[in-house]
Parts: C-alpha cells; structure tokens; sequence
C-alpha cells in the first residue's frame, strides 16, 4: 500500500501458516556423504495469525539463538551450539497486541509456538514459562518427553469440545502437528481461542465465538474444561467464519497475479459489502471508487494475504441482520502486515462486510512511534511518543459537524491530547493556540513517564462539536456511537534508548545540499539498515520538496520488499518533469520495528546552504569552510555536556560580526519592523512570534515571544540593538530566554543574535529571510558575547507568517 497513514481498508487482513515439517530425533544429522549436517528446528508462530516479531531460543546448556519470524509465520533456527531440552518463545506483535508466548521440546524437527503450545509448557512446568527461561539450565530438567505428553494430553481434554468442532483429533499432536491456513483444524483453532495469564498460576481460556471460558491453575492437574455444550455452538461459529473466509478468498483470488478489472472488483463489492458499510467514513460507493480509480494505490496489492480471527459478537439490534461478529483481520503483502478490526453481518443468506462503522480513520494499529531527524547542517534530534494521526477522508466526521477529538490513555495528560480539524486538509492535528496546529506526533521527553506504560495499554479517541480551543474530556458530551477505543502493542521507546544505530545510516546522497537531489530526473538513494539481522529494515522511502515559483509542496516515494532477500539497501526516486527545490527537502524513511514499538522513522534534511560533505548521523559536520567568510558554521556536537549540545568549532562574537559583514547584505531595521510578526521554518517545523506587551524592545525593556516547534512551546524576551562593528549599519534581533522565564527551558540559559539578510520579497508575509545567528548557552564556558570565546555561528531560512 502506498499511503503511510492508516488507509481505511485496513480490514484486509494477513497472512497465510505455513506448514511445518515432522519432529525427529535430537542426535546429529549424517547425509548419504558421511557428512554431519545442522541441527534445525523449525516451526510456525502464530496466535490465529503470523507474530510480526523475533523467534527466541535457549539449549539446557544456557546457549541461545534467535531468528526472525517470515511473513507467514515460519521459522527455522540452527541449533548446533544448543543441547535439548530446548525452551523456545516468540516475541512481537500479532492481531494489533504485544505478545510473548513460549514452547518447547526434547528433539529437533518441528515446534511450533502458539498460545496452546504456550499454555502446555506451563502446564509441564507447573510455573511461570518466564521463570524457567530466566534459569532454564536448572528448569530444563523438569521437562521431558513425559512431562510434555501428560501436560499436552490434560490441555486435549480441556480444549476437546472446541478441537470436536474443528476437527482436530485426539491423535493430534498440539505442539508439533503441521497446519495449513484454511480456516480449517489447528488454524480454526486458533482462530476462536484466547488464553491470558492473570497471574503467574492462573490461565484463563476464552471461547471466542461465545464468550465461554474456564480457569486453570498450572500448579494442579485434572481440572475441568470447556463444557461439551460448547462443541455445537462452536462449531456453528466456524462454519459462519469459514462463509466470512470465502469473500476474503474471493477478494485473494482476484488479486493473486494482477490487479482485478472494474467489472470483475464491482461485481465482488456487490457481493460481499453490505450497502450501509462504513470503515472511517468511507461508504461502500466511495471505497469501491477509491480502489478503481487510485491506480492500485487505496486497495490491496497483488498477492496480499488475509487471517480473519472472531473477537467477539457484535450486537444487531437495531439494524436489519441477525447477527453479526467483531472479526481482527490482518492484512500482509510484500510491503507490510496490518491489522484492524471490523464487523461483519449476517443478512439471512450472506455474510457481509460492514466497516468498522467509524467517522474518521484513527491509528488501532499502534500509537508508537519514534524518530531521528538530521538537520542540513548535519545536527541530530531524537523524538518518541505517540503518533496521533487521524483521517477524515471523505469529510463524513466534517460534514457531522465535529470540530474537535481527544485522545486519553497510558502516557497521554490526565486531560487528554486535544486535536483539531484542519479544514482544508481532513485531519486532526494536535491543537496549539500558539501554533498551527499541524502536527500529529506527540512527544514524551520524560522516561519515568514512557517507562510506567504497560503492554498492550488501552486507548480511546473521542470525536466533539466543540472547538479545539474550549472542548474538555472533563465537561464535553462526545458524539454517540464515536468512541474509538484500541490497543497499543508496546511503550515507544525510551529517550535514552534512542541512538543512531537503531535507525538506517544514509549512504546516497552523500550531502545534504539540494543541488545534489538532482530533483527532475532520477534520485538514487542509498542506505544501511540497522542492526542485527533481526531488527527493523526499511519498508518505505518518501522525498518531499517546496518550489518557491509555484507556491507548491511535492511528493514522490517508494515502497520496499520486505520479503526480499536480500532486503532493500537502495532504491531510485522518480521526479522527472517535476519543479525543483529551491529552499529545502526532506528524505523521510520507515522501518516497522519487529519489538512492536511501531514506526522507526528518519528524516535529513536538505538546503541550499547544507555542508557540502557527507554528514553521518552523529553530529554536525560543521561548516562548509574553516575561513571566516559569509556561510560559515561552526557546526554542532549533539551529543555533548550530556546531551545540551555545543559547538565543534567555537567561535567569538567579533568572528560572527567578521562573517555577517563579509555576507554584506545584512539589513537596518526597528522594533516596529519586528513586534507583531512571526517567523517560520520552511517546513513550517518551527515557529517563532514577537509580541507585543507596549514595552520599548531594548535590551533594558525587552519584548515578549514564543518559540514553537508544533510539540513543545517556550517563552522568549527579546529586543533590537544596532550593531557595533567598524562602519556597520545593519541592526541585531536578539531573542534569550532562562528558567525564570520558562522553566521548560532545555537549558539553564540562553541567547541567540540574529542578523537578516531579506532573500526573496520585500518583507511582507511570505517573504524569505536569510538569518545569521550567533548561540551561546549556559553550559559553554563564557558567558559574555563581547569577551567570550565559546560560542555558535549558523543560518537558517525563514518565513515570515
């Protein structure tokens, strides 16, 4: 799929189990050559579909291993160094929740990992599965081909009635029998059962399809199961799955070697979706429209695969169907693995899709998120938290009149994230009355915060009339029937977790200069991808532009194989024909993270002033000369005085006065000239505005203003002097800010000096200011602009609002 925001036919669900091959023997393997071949053990880990996530594995030897789990839900590990009793679990995510179930077995061959598997084992150990793999050298001695015989034959029993009605025999084995994805035997299994753990002896075990479930304590045997009453009505609730599979098998079939024709797609529709479907406010009409006319963009990919799991029943009352189930699908191609849920119907002969009856597209795929941004001038900011974006594509919440939602959970303030609807745009962004309001990454600086935020952590999202700036969670009436609530696999990331070697490394371009995008023709692009082996790889690839002559943004991506082996390392961007850039760019990456930690995303950035060596994503490479001449930069080390950051080439004041004048355009200006205005990032990142609170703008009676970023906002002083070098005449903007001025400042102090060189306009909103700017904080050495030695010489392009 190509569009990276949550595309409303995430129903489409994922992917196909891939059979497994048969136990043997733990003995070394010898070919007809007299050769000794690989101990492997392989296998399939699946809870009613694949796990997105990492194959873990330890020998009785306290030797481990680890593999990656395919897009199928295969694996297979060499376990040369490894002696059996083996303890195995599978790590990731899998129908939009966090999970970590476990396995095991004394010979090599097949084991599988699957919620019954894991539910077996803890039977056999009569303990937690975490506890023995944390002294699995001690633990491996409580299992055994007995111990696991009984403990299997005991869940058999407790499971039979539902095992009755799909099929599976008593001759089964649950933890090494092969099973294919057909919606019948161990997959409908699967497909219909829930186990939980409420504590570290207690199992709880949930009929899906109607609701029952029993208890069992893992210390004790013989404890009863599903009642036998349980096997018809279950069995009723497979075969109505089995009716939902064949539209979705229908839906594979046309898409298995070439997108469908209209007729062949239309006819499917009318088939299959119920006339009052609604999935994020998209209608059976517009979806079927979106699909036809995207050119494959808004629709399934060739070769997709879907797993349907039964959450529940749905409730009909009220509408013309008898019944109906809230199913988890999970859609997978080459490209990616989603998952959402949605209601299906039943009209009286025919099971229909019906959406998921939402007004809006909200991310119940996962909140988090995090990032690595690389300035043009190769400085690097690292953000995490939560990525709230939300669609209104077809206007359906707009046209309902709602102005307003909020989103509450683990992480989030007790008063919830307020977003507002931009209008022209069909999305909410995280409301800032200082600010524009376009973003929808909700930052999380503190770790103790990150930190408390369980697995699997409920969500909810809450569409209002109200507008962003007077809504409450605590006084406002949400719209009935639009109350959004989900699932987040896992935490994001902690701030101090995050470092360079988590996101991929860019090769190709080798600068950050524009003129080297070649934007018009084809863009190569290069990368590494992280490490290890098992971690994220990057999925998609999006380049984005402004063009001073037409006014206009520009976009062009790339969406990876990550089934390819090997997986991607480059790719070439297409721009022919298209504007070029003439202040900046940006290159974005993503890389789904395989600990269900959601997107891993970078960003570089690209301008006209960049250094023109390649910048590695550390630290600022600094300028693009050691001379003092007009574009130097000092350049700037992330990473120092823990993380405040200072110049890898300090310079004074008088050096900066050096280089402003050798630009010989800085411009003479007045307080009048600046109070009232505000000052944007090409991007539109960052913002800062001069207020006005009737002072005078000296350095003696400063002026009010505000910094913001879209996710955090800070308090500024500011006023203008005139500079004080030998026949100069331009004037300085002098902004600074300390802890009694904002006590969020990231710093004890600060002082920034700004000369302004007018590079396109003539001053009035729109026009392109060329800002040089001279830093000092309070962890550099010398804290006096006229005497100190110490401080930062840089430039940024902004645009006045």
């Amino acid at each position: 799929m190509k569009n990276l925001a949550k595309i409303f036919f995430l129903f489409l669900a994922a992917a196909i189990i891939a059979a497994c091959g048969s136990s043997s023997s733990d003995s070394p393997i010898v070919n007809k050559s007299n050769e000794t071949l690989s101990k492997t053990i392989s296998g399939t880990a699946a809870a009613g579909a694949p796990i997105v996530g990492i194959v873990n594995i330890k020998g009785a030897n306290g030797e481990t291993t680890d593999s990656p789990i395919e897009l199928d839900g295969s694996f297979k590990l060499v376990v040369d160094a490894l002696t059996a009793p083996y303890i195995l679990y599978a790590e990731g995510t899998v129908n939009g929740k966090s999970l970590k179930i476990f396995s095991s077995g004394v010979k090599v061959g097949t084991i599988n990992i699957t919620p019954i598997t894991d539910f077996i084992l803890r039977n056999a150990l009569k303990m937690a599965a975490e506890t023995a793999l944390a002294d699995w050298t001690n633990s491996a001695s409580l299992v055994d081909e007995t111990t696991l015989a009984a403990a299997e034959e005991e869940v058999q029993t407790q499971l039979q009635p539902i095992l009755n009605a799909a099929g599976v025999g008593e001759d089964v084995d649950l933890m090494t029998t092969s099973f294919n994805a057909d919606h019948t035997g161990m997959d409908a299994v699967l497909d219909s059962v829930d186990i939980s753990y409420d504590t570290t002896e207690i199992v709880t075990v949930t009929n899906t399809i109607t609701d029952a479930s029993f208890e069992d304590n893992i210390t004790t045997s013989g404890e009863p199961g599903f009642d036998p009453s349980e096997e018809l009505a279950t069995t009723a609730g497979l075969t109505d799955l089995q009716q939902i599979n064949q539209g979705m098998d229908a839906l594979e079939a046309l898409y298995a070697t070439a997108k469908p024709t209209e007729i062949d797609l239309t006819a499917w529709f009318n088939t299959y979706v119920a006339d009052d479907y609604l999935d994020g406010g998209a209608d059976k009409i517009s979806t079927l429209d979106a699909w036809l006319t995207s050119g494959g963009d808004e629709g399934p990919d060739v070769g997709f695969k879907v797993t349907l799991t039964i959450e529940g029943t749905f409730d009909v009352t009220g509408t013309s169907y008898t019944k109906g189930y809230k199913v988890r699908m999970t859609y997978s191609d080459a490209f990616e693995t989603e998952s959402s849920t949605d209601l299906f119907v039943y009209d009286g002969s025919s099971w229909l899709m019906y959406g998921n009856q939402l007004w809006v597209d909200v991310p119940d795929d996962g909140l988090s998120f995090s990032h690595m941004q690389t300035s043009d001038q190769g400085a690097v900011n690292f953000d995490t938290g939560f990525n709230l974006w939300t669609r209104d594509e077809q206007n359906y919440a707009f046209n309902q009149r709602v102005k307003s939602l909020i989103y509450t959970g683990p992480g989030l303030p007790a008063e919830g994230v307020v977003m507002e609807y931009r209008d022209p745009g069909n999305y909410f962004g995280i409301y800032d009355p200082n600010g524009s309001g376009e973003n929808t990454w909700y930052i999380v600086t503190n770790d103790t915060v990150l930190n408390s935020i369980a697995d699997n952590s409920e969500y909810t999202a809450r569409l209002y009339t109200e507008t962003a700036d007077v809504v409450s969670v605590a006084t406002s009436t949400p719209f009935p029937g639009q109350t959004y609530t989900f699932t987040n696999p896992k935490r994001p990331y902690l701030n101090s977790e995050l470092s360079a070697a988590m996101f991929p490394t860019l090769i190709t371009p080798a600068n950050q200069n524009l003129a080297s995008l070649n934007i018009g023709g084809d863009i190569p692009v290069a990368w590494s991808n992280p490490d290890p082996p098992t971690g994220p790889v990057v999925s998609h690839v999006d380049l984005s532009w402004w063009n001073d002559a037409t006014g206009m943004n520009y976009q062009t991506w790339s969406d990876l194989l990550i089934t390819a082996t090997p997986v991607a390392t480059s790719t070439t961007l297409d721009t022919l024909g298209l504007p070029g850039a003439n202040g900046w760019a940006n290159l974005f990456m993503s890389a789904d993270d395989k600990n269900g930690r959601g997107k891993l995303n970078t960003t570089w950035q690209f301008s006209a002033t960049a250094p023109t060596t390649s910048t590695a994503p550390t630290t600022d490479s600094g300028g693009t000369t050691t001379e003092l001449v007009c574009g130097y930069q000092s350049g700037w080390d992330d990473a120092a005085d823990s993380g405040m950051g200072r110049p890898i080439n300090p310079n004074s004041f008088a050096d900066y006065e050096t280089v402003v004048t050798d630009c010989g355009t800085a411009q003479p200006f007045t307080v009048a000239d600046v109070v009232g205005s505000t000052f944007a990032t090409q991007d539109g990142m960052e913002k800062k505005t001069f207020n006005d609170s009737g002072n005078a703008g000296t350095e003696a009676d400063p002026q009010p203003g505000v910094y913001s970023d879209g996710l955090d906002t800070f308090n500024f002083k500011w006023y203008v002097e005139n500079a004080t070098c030998t026949n100069c005449t331009h004037s300085y903007l002098v902004i600074y800010s300390d802890k009694t001025i904002e006590p969020n400042l990231p710093v004890p102090w600060l002082r920034e000096t700004h000369a302004s060189t007018v590079i396109n306009g003539t001053g009035e909103a729109g026009s392109r200011f060329s800002f040089d700017v001279y830093t000092e904080q309070s962890n550099f050495t010398d804290l006096a602009r006229s005497t100190g030695g110490d401080g930062e010489i840089w430039s940024i392009i902004m645009v006045k609002q």
